[in-house]
């Protein structure tokens, strides 16, 4: 007996000792690094010092950064000096006390909207940092203003590995985000309308219900799935085909619409800035800006959905204001929302990722460990 004990020992300290335990979960690690390209085959960081990259590269690097920030800030000034130059945006009398308060609540929309973004990407199994979503949505925002509505969503999808999300996730994340957020706002617009919001005709009523359906439908967990799978196939893309349970999606559509209830209020306290009544209440004007920024989203030819949004907004703002003072509220509160949005994804810039500070911190304790291992 005691010499079995003595060779269980023997073996319990041949296999099982603290030096080849710390070794193994260290080359483990390393593998796990070097998979998700956080460290090179070497050790070597994939961040490289800025002074070890070559000028040419590094000069070429700048010059394409140089040139994208330059192509963008165009798209941006453009955007800006229409809506300032048709609305006479600088010689409106606003009452500032309104206007500050309506700027507070828009950023509080804001954050809801990136808090339903969040939490789609944690219904799909990622787990991403609140502040990695925030830098998402907002740096990849600013793409809305070049033509084409695929930018956006294309520079998700460049920035997800920074923020720990693989990239086919990311593109089902943008989708959905879009289809249950246009559900959640559809189902506001007919609920605003069932407690007396003025509409010009029968048209935006069937219009939003039919929205409202065509979402409902492709939320359907058999129609998801297949659409998401045609698209990861077209686009070549390998990997499990995310999978979003009905009943999340049913909390996001109510989450949504209280989303679009708080962006709302924040309309109707900017009118108010403008005009002493505002003509409606402010869950008639919740209804009315979902419904334009819905319309404005769905035409993707238009960058930021510039002139559609603002078209929605002066059709159903002319009873509650007449067309006048609905052209002025249309075209001042695109200036609004855009310098709020511009001031966010200028935060979101200079924000680092969470998740890349987390990453870094595992690698240096991974090298420790080794050089634990080592000695």
């Amino acid at each position: 007996a005691m010499q079995m004990g003595r060779r269980a020992r023997a073996r319990v300290e041949a296999h099982y000792s603290l030096d080849r335990t710390v070794g193994q979960y260290a080359s483990l690690y390393r593998d796990l690094l070097e998979r998700e390209g956080l460290v090179a085959e070497d050790g070597r960081r994939v961040t490289e010092d800025p002074r070890e990259i070559r000028p040419a590269s590094r000069a070429l690097q700048r010059g394409l950064q140089i040139g994208l920030f330059a192509i963008v800030a165009f798209f941006i000034w453009r955007s800006l000096r229409v809506g300032f130059q048709e609305s006479g945006f600088v010689g409106l009398e606003f009452q500032w006390p309104y206007l500050l308060l309506s700027v507070v609540v828009l950023l509080g929309y804001y954050g809801l909207f990136v808090g339903g973004f969040w939490l789609l990407l944690r219904g799909l199994g990622e787990k991403p940092h609140f502040r990695d979503a925030f830098k998402l949505s907002f740096v990849s925002n600013v793409g809305k203003y070049l033509p084409g509505g695929i930018w956006p969503v294309a520079s998700r999808m460049a920035l997800a590995p920074r923020a720990g999300v693989r990239r086919h996730t990311m593109l089902v994340a943008s989708a959905l985000e879009s289809a249950v957020s246009v559900t959640g706002g559809s189902l506001l617009f007919l609920v605003a309308l069932l407690f007396g919001a003025q509409s010009p005709n029968q048209t935006p009523v069937w219009t939003a219900l039919g929205v409202l359906i065509a979402a409902g439908i492709f939320l359907h967990p058999a129609v998801l799935r297949a659409v998401i799978g045609w698209s990861m196939r077209l686009l070549q893309i390998e990997g499990d085909v995310p999978y979003l349970s009905p009943i999340t999606a049913m909390g996001l559509v109510l989450y949504y619409s209280m989303t679009w209830l708080v962006g709302g209020l924040a309309f109707y306290t900017f009118t108010r800035a403008l005009y002493a009544d505002p003509g409606a209440s402010p869950l008639a004007y919740a209804g009315y800006f979902a419904a334009s920024a819905i319309v404005g989203l769905l035409v993707l030819f238009a960058p930021g959905g510039i002139g559609a949004r603002e078209g929605a907004m002066l059709l159903l703002l002319s009873g509650p204001l007449g067309p006048a003072n609905a052209a002025v509220v249309a075209l001042a509160s695109r200036v609004w929302t855009s310098l709020t949005e511009l001031l966010l994804s200028g935060v979101a810039v200079v924000l680092p990722y969470r998740h890349k500070e987390e990453a870094q911190s595992t690698q240096m304790s991974v090298l420790s460990a080794e050089e634990k291992a080592a000695r």
